[in-house]
């Protein structure tokens, strides 16, 4: 590494004791002002400037190391009888003092703690550069919690609010502002000086929740004390998200497990009448174990429809329908089954009804679930001598939506069923049911850009009211855009 030196004014009393690094080529020397025509440039590493005799110059150079220390180290030179003058320099940004008369041993010591320095510089700007460059988050704070210094990435996602206390800035929920979070490693580490761990719940500056794992450790200063604690967390939300998605899986395998035995029990059953039908000749066996086997296949394919949405998430192959016909189409396909279970089956739907975007494919499951549920209730319900189900669609007085409303004076839902309903894998029918129908009927009915509300009174019944758009929002037409160029 080659220094270069300026020397502020030219003397050849002291230049001289430069000579020896000057003949290693280690060191290149400019003396102000310069002996050639060539310009003068603050571009040294080491400016080396002496204090003038005069009292007003001495001030002004001292008013001109403000501007200057930005640019290279500046080193004053002066008399013992100018240490006043010389120490102001130092307040304002000289980083030396040489004393005169110069000896060989100074000026080598000088160059010494110059290159010592900026080794250390060095070093700071490189460990400054993985400071902000590490794939995690690290904040450098004081024992009052209050963050002092960030790393880029978390300057990125939570913001830089230097001054204010980590809970403020990780937690933006106002209940919990006021306070360290609970089992903070932080206040730990505070308390007995050694490394915590811990995952906390954190909220981000998009208001985002994102799940950390953080370590905090104190940092100790050359006297072995601390005043500052370095903590480092990382993103730890996508690795909960699938063990959240296996822990779902391996408990939807189960559910399913017992809903497709139950089902093969029950075909089984049916294919027993249909045989003992056939060797009996009694056409009545026959007749019921068909219609049973029939159902229990209805349901099967109904569950495995169910599956393969739940597994495939898959942007909605929408077409513009004729609604009332759609409509009618559904509820011929599901009155010969409810019916047949001695309940009343009513449609009402407007006949101003014209056209709504959908897919038709996964909608109508949407709808046969929220039927099959309402026929289930009815089915349940052993409190009333008539049941009745009313499927409604109409058009929102706006024009914009199409509203459908499925009625049905069944058992009805308690209040804790009803905040759950839509949620993986609940079931009010115990084996039965497998916590998949009403889960995927809210997930087509939001993927629609759609809304599903329930009302209910346990005992009396429940409806179920769905707003859909007549025009799928934008979102959901460029998921259809993107599905047809891969198809291409």
């Amino acid at each position: 590494m080659v220094l270069s030196i300026m020397w502020i004014p030219k003397d050849s009393q002291n230049t001289f004791l430069l000579s020896p690094f000057l003949d290693t080529d280690t060191v290149q020397l400019h003396i102000y002002p310069p002996e050639s025509a060539e310009p003068f440039a603050w571009d040294a590493d080491l400016v080396i400037w002496q204090m003038p005799a005069d009292i007003q110059l001495a001030k002004v150079l001292a008013d001109r190391v403000r501007s200057l220390a930005g640019r290279c180290d500046l080193v004053i030179l002066g008399e013992t009888a100018q240490e006043e003058d010389m120490l102001r320099c130092m307040d304002r940004g000289a980083v030396d003092l040489l004393f005169l008369p110069l000896r060989a041993s100074d000026m080598t010591a000088l160059l010494r703690r110059h290159i010592q320095r900026r080794q250390k510089e060095g070093e700071f700007l490189r460990l400054e550069r993985i400071f902000h460059s590490a794939p995690c988050y690290i904040t450098i704070q004081g024992k009052e919690c209050n963050i002092r210094a960030v790393n880029r990435r978390f300057a990125q996602d939570f913001g830089v609010r230097a001054g204010l206390p980590c809970y403020m800035v990780y937690r933006d929920d106002p209940q919990v502002r006021s306070a360290p979070c609970p089992n903070c490693p932080l206040k730990k580490t505070i308390q007995d000086g050694t490394m915590h761990q811990s995952e906390m719940l954190m909220i981000n500056r998009k208001g985002e929740e994102v799940r950390l794992l953080v370590w905090t450790a104190p940092i100790y200063d050359e006297s072995g004390g601390f005043q500052e604690i370095m903590m480092v967390s990382t993103d730890v939300t996508n690795f909960h998200r699938e063990r959240e998605h296996l822990s779902h899986l391996g408990l939807m395998i189960s559910t399913l497990s017992h809903s497709i035995k139950g089902l093969l029990t029950g075909m089984d059953g049916g294919i027993y009448l249909m045989s003992s039908g056939f060797l009996k000749n009694r056409t009545e066996d026959m007749e019921e174990g068909f219609e049973a086997v029939k159902h229990i296949t209805q349901r099967l394919r109904s569950l495995v429809l169910d599956i393969l949405f739940y597994a495939k998430d898959r942007p909605v192959d929408w077409e513009r329908v004729d609604a009332l016909s759609f409509f009618e189409d559904v509820f011929q396909t599901m009155a010969p089954r409810i019916r047949v279970q001695g309940i009343h089956f009513i449609p009402f739907f407007d006949s101003g009804l014209d056209f709504f975007e959908v897919d038709t494919g996964i909608f109508r499951t949407a709808l046969i679930n929220l039927l099959e549920n309402a026929l289930d209730a009815c089915v349940a319900d052993a409190e009333k001598d008539m049941h009745r189900i009313e499927m409604h669609a109409r058009e929102s007085d706006d024009a914009n939506d199409v509203l459908i409303e499925i009625r049905d004076n069944g058992t009805g839902i308690d209040e804790e069923t009803r905040k759950r309903m839509f949620t993986i894998f609940f079931s009010s029918k115990g084996r039965s049911g497998t916590g998949l129908g009403l889960f995927i009927t809210s997930r087509i009915v939001h993927q629609h850009g759609g809304d599903i509300r329930v009302q209910s009174t346990p005992g009396e019944g429940t409806v179920f009211t769905l707003r859909m758009p007549k025009i799928l929002g934008e979102m959901v037409r460029g998921k259809r855009e993107i599905l047809e160029q891969e198809k291409s």
